[in-house]
């Protein structure tokens, strides 16, 4: 009864069979939860450095390999987020950041939708700057983003996105603001600022 939907690039070990008292699986990368409820068999997801454990829940964890952390976005329920030094617990509309390299964990709130909106059908930007929007057209387009740092907070869209193909969407986004933009053929889409 358990439902997992896995970004790109991203990968999700599990037995063929669970045995025991709890139902582990080890991710690299990006996968939106939802977890079946069974108080007697906890649902554990480890990642590195971390294990989160959930009875029940809907939450988002982001663990690439070679990135500095490890983020916990959770939806409905509660989890248990478990490094070598402590234990602590996420409520509804929090992140945890775990930092592989110095081992701590930060807990606050954040913006779950946001979070978690890759895996639905569609993403809801309200008065969001660029750098936080292209990890998620990156995402949701399986493309690599180069943006100019120039342009990183410097202008600002709200916009809604379906299934609209991605020149439409910079074709659109480079009419409300001076932008540029080009693909090239290895799958990457810079973004610059326009030329006077």
């Amino acid at each position: 009864g358990t439902n997992v939907l896995l970004s790109p690039e991203s990968s999700l070990r599990f037995p063929a069979r669970f045995t025991g008292d709890r139902r582990t699986v080890n991710l690299e990368g990006e996968a939106y939860f939802d977890v079946a409820h069974d108080k007697d068999h906890p649902f554990v997801v480890e990642t590195e450095g971390m294990k989160i454990t959930v009875h029940g829940t809907k939450f988002n964890v982001e663990s690439f390999p070679g990135s500095e952390n490890t983020f916990v976005s959770l939806k409905e329920g509660s989890v248990s987020l478990e490094t070598k030094s402590e234990t602590r617990f996420l409520r509804p509309g929090e992140v945890g950041t775990f930092n592989k390299r110095n081992g701590q964990l930060r807990i606050e709130k954040g913006d779950i939708e946001l979070a978690v909106s890759w895996a639905s059908n569609q993403i809801v930007f309200k008065d969001r700057p660029l750098n936080e929007i292209c990890p998620l057209l990156s995402k949701w387009y399986n493309v690599k983003i180069h943006l100019s740092p120039e342009l990183q907070e410097q202008y600002r869209y709200t916009f809604t996105l379906r299934h609209e193909p991605l020149e439409e969407i910079m074709r659109i986004m480079s009419r409300i603001h001076p932008i540029s933009y080009e693909f090239n053929d290895e799958n990457m889409l810079t973004i610059l600022p326009k030329q006077k």
